[in-house]
């Protein structure tokens, strides 16, 4: 099934989703337990009517959690994992390369682009409470003020009229 979807506040035509599915699942046969799942990014430019599977991609196998595009580059999203921490491409999901330097966890259950600036990225994670970036993901520092660094954070989402306030909630 799907696990997140993003539009492109530039261009609404522009979707990208992340998809997959699990082949070890209640009453399964155990040997399809013993199979990665199946797991990818389909990307639409004509609003959802039609989808590009991305093939090939550092993404392929890894169970997305979260995206968000840049407010002006429709080709320009960042991907959370489960497991993996975040990726990033600037080619519309043809490539993605790997952010996650300063990620003390990898699980990442959601990820927050500030509206006033592309370049200020939240991601939230399931056991190590919140983290930022200043600098588009290249690099990373826990963020966790005013709450338990270790509480899991299942959704944050920044303030679009105050800026530098990020809510997350657990």
């Amino acid at each position: 099934g799907f696990f997140a979807s993003a539009f492109a506040p530039s261009n609404p035509k522009r979707m990208y989703v992340a998809w997959g599915l699990s082949y070890c699942i209640k009453n399964a046969d155990p040997a399809d337990c013993n199979q990665p799942p199946l797991a990818s990014i389909l990307v639409s430019d004509d609003g959802g009517l039609t989808w590009a599977q991305q093939t090939g991609i550092a993404l392929n196998g890894l169970s997305t959690s979260a995206l968000v595009v840049h407010q002006a580059d429709e080709n320009t999203a960042w991907a959370g994992t489960m497991g993996d921490g975040v990726y990033k491409t600037s080619d519309g999901g043809k490539s993605w390369q790997k952010k996650s330097n300063g990620l003390t966890a990898k699980y990442i259950s959601a990820l927050a682009l500030d509206p006033g600036n592309p370049n200020l990225l939240y991601a939230s994670t399931i056991d190590s409470g919140v983290f930022k970036s200043e600098d588009g993901a290249e690099s990373w520092v826990r963020s966790s003020n005013g709450m338990d660094v270790n509480e899991p954070i299942r959704t944050i989402v920044v303030d679009p009229a105050h800026q530098g306030v990020v809510y997350a909630g657990s």
